[in-house]
């Protein structure tokens, strides 16, 4: 600290110089003046205590807000992570149903292959002499 404060002592014959952190008087008597003297070297002095233990709360402030600063990103980045990883869990899931239903969709198909041209007449004929009644003794002839 290099600030310098010069100040009048005791009756006002006496100066006293305040620089870097102690006091210097020129003045010349004794007792009561160097008591002033003293006073205000203990009132200057608690007064750059006082501005040190600013400074000191000042960056004992700003090491505590960044930490907080660094909990609310570890905080941020473990909601991210959960987040991709009930993406990843969602997505797995989809994929899986989606493959059952396309494996359901080839088994039916399988099973819906058109029928063969010569059955489905066969079957047509069966159905046209029951629903006529003409035929040779086949059911709907009326021969029951």
């Amino acid at each position: 600290m290099s600030d310098v404060l010069a100040f009048r002592v005791g009756d006002g014959n006496g100066v006293g110089v305040w620089r870097d952190g102690s006091i210097m008087s020129s003045h010349g008597g004794a007792g009561r003046p160097a008591s002033a003297v003293r006073a205000v070297e203990r009132v200057l002095r608690a007064e750059s205590n006082a501005q040190a233990a600013v400074e000191q709360a000042r960056r004992d402030a700003e090491a505590q807000l960044e930490l907080a600063r660094d909990d609310a990103l570890a905080i941020v980045n473990r909601a991210l992570a959960r987040v991709v990883r009930w993406q990843q869990t969602h997505t797995g899931t989809l994929a899986a149903k989606v493959e059952a239903l396309r494996a359901q969709a080839a088994a039916s198909a399988g099973a819906l292959k058109p029928l063969d041209r010569a059955v489905t007449d066969a079957a047509a004929r069966r159905v046209a002499v029951l629903l006529t009644g003409s035929g040779n003794g086949e059911p709907g002839d009326g021969s029951h």
